[in-house]
């Protein structure tokens, strides 16, 4: 029974040394696209192209909308449309500014 209980050992020593030296396989990584930067700057194109309100109030509201999907965004951790949305809230208090200003000018 001894020498049996040895050569039992000896065999499952064997299998560990066995499965040490196996490779573990490699871990896919999900593929970027070949031109990341030209999606994203499309994607700036078209929040840019949206139409930016002509009034005062809706330019606010539009404004407090972009704000609070930026804020919803970051929380999610989609830091890519956060960056668009903060480029649309630029274009849109740039034409707030506009906008106050031709007010103040009549």
């Amino acid at each position: 029974t001894k020498q049996e209980v040895l050569e039992s050992i000896t065999k499952v020593r064997k299998e560990w040394e066995k499965l040490k030296k196996t490779k573990k396989p490699k871990e896919t990584k999900p593929k970027k696209e070949k031109n990341a930067t030209k999606s994203s700057d499309k994607d700036e194109k078209a929040s840019e192209e949206e139409a930016i309100p002509a009034d005062l109030e809706s330019v606010e509201k539009a404004l407090s909308e972009v704000r609070e999907k930026k804020i919803e965004a970051v929380e999610k951790e989609d830091f890519d449309a956060a960056h668009v949305l903060k480029q649309r809230e630029q274009a849109l208090l740039k034409q707030l500014e506009k906008l106050k200003a031709e007010k103040s000018e009549l």
